[in-house]
């Protein structure tokens, strides 16, 4: 067993907007012009100005007053200038405010300076002035995430619970570079990657969720992943600009309803899919926030169209998430928030299913590509799975109360009363409760994934003295693993695949109680790259017991805080989530063990001696 004695992640807490809706402001970042004939610099110019004359329009047209609607540009926005104009969008700001900050311009990766990363980059935005790459600079210049996470804060906490600041970055921060085309970004990353530090949580992005109730709630929308460039593109009328920016902006001015982020997201990612295929846009924090409102909405259970091929949708769900052959999926329009006839666009069944993604036949749907990737898509009914039930065995002499028991334990889909090998003993009342629970953490507990390119091992780390932050030296093996009652421990993990990995980590007790780890609900999901490794930002405490940790590596984030019911939802679509209450209503069959083919699972088992 153990305890986690020095929490370093913390869980979201939602907070409904309770005062009158206050002022909407924004300040927009444009860089254009970089200087480009400064051997120093070394940046191409960009037409980043264009961005920000469509953005200021698009706003506008939302209710934004244009005096409320603040641009900083090309020699103003160095790092000093735009730190400068957010703190002036602070000063001005009031409780109840609405916030954009919009940033147009080249990004870069800089070697982590303070070892908070898990990839040993920060991300940051390329202010004027700032070079390419110069022997003995040390990212002075540039606006790290670690910085602008801070100014983003203090945004947000004089905005208050009754706001709200949408973060809206169109840039890239890949280290990769490309020729052809006018990319934001592709330099290669400044600096060798940092070693990781153990007992320092990962990095802060560029404004990662917070948990404090006094902070208003936070979306951040980006041009593409953490791996790839953003483009910039011709818009109708001639004019160049970012992909990102002329669809967040086209978006903003179709007369069609947009409520949530989450709906803008969709719209912006199907346009892109046209006009910048390969670019995938990110969407992170409350993305079910009230468009400049701040108020959150329960989200529908409905899932996301990865991508068109051919004859074949793939859908950003699968077998992970209880979609196995023969469930049937309906396509409906982009604002439906439930299934119904009026909204129904195709129908099919799903006919394969790997871990995380799943396909269903095009068939005679005839749409274009990027409005099929924008449509929702509802699971009707779901394929049977093999069931895996709790067995329980009723332990108490008092006929009337066993009998009571067993009428309640038959409305559980989840449980099975058992003579013999039981999962649980059932001698008191209170048990009764936990049932549910102890379910769901033996149904995860028993999930396998055995791919080939997701692929990651990990270790103990046991810390002597009880400091998690000495350094200490991994344990290694997976099993018969030895810990002293009150030792300190943390756990390593290393990406061992070929592929980039989402990570998760589980522990289950000896009770069979499971809790996640990491990541918690609020963080920002980052992939792990191959070949690194990082220990997770948790100080452990070994109690006596047997205790086991049970690790994913997947192609999608998966948060199993909500299935195993530690962590409120704040994404209220989580597909796992929504399996296992199917499940305990009796809707579902149970859950699958089969093993997977694009995701990994390891188990470490250790004991506690007195």
């Amino acid at each position: 067993m153990f305890q986690v004695a020095l929490p370093l992640l913390t869980v979201a807490a939602n907070v409904a907007a309770a005062e009158e809706l206050g002022e909407r402001r924004a300040l927009l970042i444009s860089m254009s012009d970089y200087g480009y004939d400064d051997p120093q610099t070394g940046w191409k110019d960009l037409n980043a100005h264009n961005d920000s004359a469509w953005l200021t329009e698009a706003l506008v047209s939302r209710g934004f007053a244009a005096d409320h609607i603040a641009r900083i540009a090309d020699k103003d926005a160095t790092r000093d200038g735009i730190l400068d104009a957010l703190r002036a969008l602070e000063n001005r700001t009031q409780a109840g405010d609405h916030l954009v900050v919009h940033y147009s311009g080249h990004g870069q990766q800089l070697r982590d300076d303070d070892g908070d990363e898990v990839d040993g980059y920060d991300e940051s935005l390329v202010p004027y002035g700032a070079p390419m790459a110069q022997d003995g600079y040390d990212g002075g210049k540039h606006l790290r995430d670690d910085d602008l996470a801070k100014s983003i804060k203090a945004l947000r906490l004089k905005a208050g619970p009754g706001g709200s600041v949408a973060i809206l970055l169109d840039s890239c921060h890949s280290g990769t570079a490309t020729r052809g085309r006018i990319e934001r970004g592709g330099a290669e990353p400044l600096g060798e990657p940092a070693t990781i530090s153990g007992a320092v949580a990962r990095g802060a992005d560029f404004a990662a969720p917070d948990s404090d109730p006094a902070l208003a709630p936070s979306v951040v929308l980006s041009a593409a992943r953490s791996k790839q460039l953003a483009r910039e593109v011709t818009r109708g009328d001639g004019s160049p600009g970012g992909a990102f920016t002329t669809a967040l902006v086209q978006t903003l001015r179709e007369p069609r309803p947009l409520l949530t982020w989450t709906d803008v997201y969709e719209r912006v990612r199907a346009k892109m899919s046209q006009t910048a295929k390969g670019q995938v846009p990110q969407i992170e924090g409350q993305s079910d926030t009230v468009l400049f409102d701040g108020t959150q909405v329960e989200r529908g259970a409905w899932f996301t169209v990865d991508r068109v091929r051919g004859d074949e949708i793939r859908l950003a769900v699968g077998a992970i998430d209880g979609l196995l052959p023969g469930s049937v999926i309906e396509l409906h329009q982009a604002t439906a928030t439930e299934p119904g006839k009026d909204t129904l666009v195709h129908k099919s069944t799903v006919t394969t299913a790997t871990g995380s993604t799943a396909t269903i036949a095009k068939g005679k749907l005839e749409l274009p590509d990027s409005e099929v990737i924008g449509l929702r898509a509802f699971v009707t009914s779901w394929a049977p799975l093999p069931a895996e039930l709790l067995r329980v065995m009723i332990a108490q002499p008092d006929k009337a109360v066993a009998k009571r028991w067993k009428s309640v334990l038959a409305e559980q889909p989840l449980v099975v009363l058992v003579k013999s090998e039981p999962d649980v003993v059932l001698d008191h009342e209170a048990q009764l409760e936990g049932l549910t629970a102890l379910a769901h953490a033996k149904l995860v507990g028993q999930l396998e994934m055995g791919g080939a390119k997701h692929r990651a091992e990990f270790a103990l780390v046991p810390r002597e003295g009880g400091d998690c932050e000495r350094p200490g030296t991994a344990a290694g093996g997976t099993e018969g693993l030895e810990l002293s009652n009150g030792q300190m421990f943390q756990v390593a993990v290393t990406n061992t695949g070929t592929l980039p990995s989402f990570l998760t980590v589980i522990h289950i007790g000896e009770d069979g109680t499971a809790m996640q780890l990491f990541p918690d609900k609020i963080s920002i999901p980052e992939e792990l790259q191959a070949g690194r490794s990082f220990t997770l930002p948790l100080c452990l405490d070994a109690t006596t017991g047997t205790d086991r940790l049970k690790l994913f590596a997947t192609r999608h984030p998966v948060d199993l805080g909500p299935v195993l019911g530690h962590t409120p939802a704040t994404r209220s679509a989580d597909p796992m989530q929504l399996l296992l209450n199917e499940a305990s209503r009796g809707t579902r069959a149970g859950r699958s063990t089969a093993t997977l083919d694009d995701g990994f699972t390891a188990d470490l088992v250790w004991t506690t001696i007195p």
